[in-house]
């Protein structure tokens, strides 16, 4: 039997970190694309690497042009919220225009899912509960960018049932995360 392909976006990253070892550990055959260089002693064994900015369409084509994958784990993007003129093109660039480029890209192809990462910041802040029926309402470019991104999926589906789902992720928190996050932070304080 063959090995289920999948492709993780960002899977350098934390939580694409994570779902790599997973991966590995079930037996898929992994693909990751990363932006930013990575040392030789953190690459894992039985995954593929392929460096790309998902921002640049015609180079993320070019590069999965001769690929096919089962399914697309989109984790990738900017996590610097700081709002200078360099943050906000990055934001926009990763989790706007880079996620349309790779939905544009597998929106022509046969996989089984696309799997986006969004974000709980897509709701106003609440003292209690939140209910996925609850009301968005983005309050940064970041949250703006991830709700489009739903928001376009959503429209796919309607359209050409393009196959997806998105996870609203809330604060997250694991071994390996940088120290400069709130979790971390808190407890090395």
């Amino acid at each position: 039997m063959k090995k289920k392909s999948l492709l993780i976006v960002g899977g350098t990253g934390f939580i694409g970190g994570h779902l790599t070892d997973e991966a590995v550990k079930k037996g898929y055959d992994v693909t990751i694309i990363h932006k930013h260089q990575i040392n030789l002693k953190n690459r894992k064994r039985r995954v593929k690497y392929l460096k790309c900015d998902i921002g640049q369409k015609s180079k993320l084509f070019k590069l999965l042009s001769n690929k096919n994958f089962n399914f697309v784990i989109n984790t990738s993007g900017y996590i610097n919220h700081r709002y200078n003129a360099k943050a906000k093109e990055e934001i926009l660039n990763s989790h706007l225009f880079g996620t349309l480029n790779l939905i544009s890209y597998f929106e022509k192809k046969n996989i089984n899912k696309f799997v986006q990462l969004s974000t709980s910041d897509i709701y106003p802040w609440s003292n209690s509960l939140i209910s996925e029926t609850k009301k968005q309402n983005p309050k940064s470019l970041y949250a703006f960018a991830k709700l489009s991104v739903e928001n376009y999926l959503s429209l796919l589906f309607k359209i050409n049932k393009f196959p997806y789902v998105c996870f609203r992720i809330f604060t997250s928190f694991g071994e390996h995360q940088k120290s400069d996050r709130l979790i971390p932070s808190i407890i090395t304080d």
